[in-house]
Parts: C-alpha cells; sequence; structure tokens
C-alpha cells in the first residue's frame, strides 16, 4: 500500500529529528572521549588490499598470493598467527576487539607475541586508546620498535552525514564497527587510498549457527588458517570473560550493524573519490562493487 504524502513527510521529519539528536549525543561523546588523533604518514598510489580471516581466505590467497605485494596489505585480529603473515608482511594491522588485548586471554597472547616475533619490517597497529596500558601493547612497544602503535578514537559517531564525515576526517570519531573489516576499511580509506580491494570477508556467520538442546546458541568459529580438527562448535559468547552467550535476536541484531557500518564506509568512500571493490570469493557483504 502507498504511504500519503502526510505519511512520507512525518516519516522524513522523524528521521531527520532522530538523526539531529544522535548528532548531538555524538559530538557530547566526541568533547569527552576523543584524545590527539594518530599522524598518518603518507601512502603510494597503490592499492590497498584489506584481507579478513574468513575461511574463503584461503583461496584467495592461493589465487593472488603475489598480486597481494604488488600493494599495501592490511590485516586484523589474529592473522599474525598465520604463514602467509610474514611473506606478505602487511603494512597496516587493525585490532579492535578487546578480548585480543585482555591479559588473561591466552589467544591475544598468541597474537601479539606472533606479532612481536616475527614482524621484522615496519609495520602500523591500529588499536583503540582503550587499549593503552594493556599487558600485550605494553610488552610488544617494549619489544619491537619496527611495530608502530597508533592509539586511535573508537568513538562512534552517528548522525548527520555531513557532520559526521568531517569528524572522520580529523580522526576524532568513526562509524560504528561492529565488525573489525569496518574499521580497516575506515582506516584504509583515511589514510588516503583510492582504491581499496576487500578479501576473506565472508561474513555467513548465520551458516554456522546451532541452538543446542538447552537452548544455547553455538556457533563454528572457522578462519582460513584455522587446522584440520580445530573448528569446533561453542556457545556463542558476547564476552569470553563473562561467558554470557547471546540470544538468536541480539546476534541478528549486531550482525545487522555490520551491514549497516559498511554502507557507512561505502558513502565515506565516495566523499574521498575512494573505491571499495569486494573481491571475496564468497561474501554476504553487498554494499560494495564486486569483482569476479
Amino acid at each position: 500500500m502507498e504511504q500519503s504524502q502526510s505519511e512520507q513527510s512525518y516519516k522524513a521529519f522523524g528521521s531527520w529529528a532522530l538523526a539531529g539528536v544522535n548528532t548531538f549525543l555524538s559530538l557530547l561523546k566526541v568533547a569527552l572521549k576523543s584524545k590527539r588523533p594518530p599522524k598518518l604518514q603518507p601512502v603510494d598510489d597503490v592499492t590497498c588490499f584489506v584481507l579478513g580471516n574468513g575461511p574463503s581466505m584461503k583461496e584467495s590467497l592461493q589465487k593472488h598470493r603475489d598480486i597481494f605485494k604488488s600493494g599495501d596489505v592490511m590485516c586484523v585480529n589474529s592473522f599474525a598467527l598465520s604463514d602467509e603473515f610474514v611473506h606478505l608482511q602487511p603494512k597496516h594491522y587493525v585490532i579492535i576487539d578487546p578480548g585480543l588485548w585482555f591479559d588473561g586471554n591466552a589467544l591475544a597472547h598468541q597474537t601479539f607475541d606472533a606479532i612481536s616475533n616475527r614482524c621484522d619490517w615496519t609495520m602500523n597497529l591500529y588499536v583503540p586508546y582503550t587499549a593503552k596500558g594493556a599487558v600485550p601493547i605494553v610488552r610488544l612497544k617494549e619489544s619491537n620498535t619496527k611495530v608502530r602503535i597508533c592509539f586511535i578514537n573508537y568513538v562512534v559517531f552517528k548522525g548527520w552525514q555531513n557532520v559526521a564525515h568531517l569528524f572522520y576526517d580529523q580522526r576524532r570519531a568513526m562509524p560504528q564497527s561492529q565488525n573489525v573489516m569496518v574499521a580497516a576499511l575506515f582506516w584504509a580509506v583515511n589514510a588516503g587510498y583510492k582504491k581499496i580491494e576487500l578479501y576473506g570477508a565472508d561474513h555467513n556467520w548465520h551458516t554456522q549457527l546451532e541452538v543446542d538442546h538447552d537452548n544455547v546458541v553455538c556457533t563454528r568459529h572457522e578462519h582460513f588458517y584455522s587446522k584440520e580438527g580445530q573448528v569446533k562448535l561453542v556457545p556463542f559468547y558476547k564476552l569470553a570473560s563473562t561467558k554470557e552467550t547471546f540470544r538468536m535476536d541480539e546476534i541478528f541484531h549486531a550482525w545487522a550493524k555490520v551491514f549497516a557500518g559498511y554502507r557507512a564506509i561505502r558513502k565515506y568512500a565516495e566523499s574521498k573519490q575512494c573505491k571499495i571493490i569486494n573481491a571475496s570469493e564468497i561474501s554476504f557483504v553487498d554494499a560494495f562493487e564486486r569483482k569476479k
């Protein structure tokens, strides 16, 4: 049924008003939480390859392993545990999940130990200011001077797009990054790259969900570097430290924010004359042009 003109006007005004309220609240957050933004070094006129850890990344590496070395590589999370970390020598590395610098997390220590011990080239590591002082971060800073730690303002800005982009440009705010790939793309755009290719962004998590007999939502955590026999069905925790699991409605709501984040990145990239191409072998991300 078609909406009347008055209904359309009412909804448009409601959206505008909500955006105005969100803009005001975001400005307060920036004023209270944002710190000195990191200085980024000028980038060359090359393609930035943003590599996710989805299972299809294994196939992409087999096909494009040498092509990745023709530009700058940006990786995320625990990529340093893979054999390709040393071969590709990424220029940028992004981590925003607190679980990966939580001192009691074994994966956090494995990841940062791998970065510290294996990285013998100059690399920028982007982590939020909230990670400053975390034990794995401090140890890495002391043990490897090749890694330049860039503390970023992960201050989510919601509201009017033109105002949001102003603070994005100043690196005092970011789009909501429910998934680290959104944050990685933001920093690739913000760094000045004009062409970005995205790989390993499968985002088919819903196909890996199961509900056990106790109605606990479980998932099969699988990455391209997972070894045979390592993929197991585990409860889907909100935070590993609390052992609280997601409800089904909560997880799909969180995933909706992931895909909304990609839409925000696309608009920001367009404002910077930057083209993002999704070259993942398998992907549910529909915000960017696809490349076979």
